[in-house]
C-alpha cells in the first residue's frame, strides 16, 4: 500500500497541470448558461473542489505555480458574477 502513495507522490506536475486545464474547461461549459441557485449543484462542487485539488497539486513547483494562479481566479470571477447576477434578477 506504501507504493501506492509514494508512486501518488512522483507524478510529474506537467500531470496536474493538464488536469487542473481540463477541469477548468468543464467548468467553463457547464457554467456557461447556468443559473446562480445552480452553482450549489453537486456536480459544479464537486468539478470545482476537483479544480483547486489539481492547482494545489500544481504549486509543488515556483514555475507552475505562478502560471496557475489566474486558472483559480478566472474561476472565483466567474463564479462571482453569476452569484452578483443572480442577486440582481439579471
Amino acid at each position: 500500500m506504501e507504493e501506492s502513495s509514494s508512486a501518488k507522490a512522483d507524478i510529474p506536475v506537467i500531470v496536474h497541470v493538464n488536469k487542473a486545464k481540463n477541469v477548468s474547461k468543464k467548468l467553463q461549459a457547464e457554467m456557461k448558461d447556468i443559473a446562480p441557485e445552480a452553482l450549489e449543484d453537486e456536480d459544479i462542487i464537486n468539478l470545482r473542489k476537483r479544480l483547486v485539488y489539481e492547482c494545489e497539486k500544481t504549486f509543488q513547483d515556483a514555475e507552475w505555480r505562478t502560471k496557475m494562479y489566474p486558472v483559480l481566479w478566472m474561476n472565483a470571477f466567474y463564479s462571482t458574477i453569476y452569484v452578483f447576477r443572480g442577486s440582481h434578477g439579471n
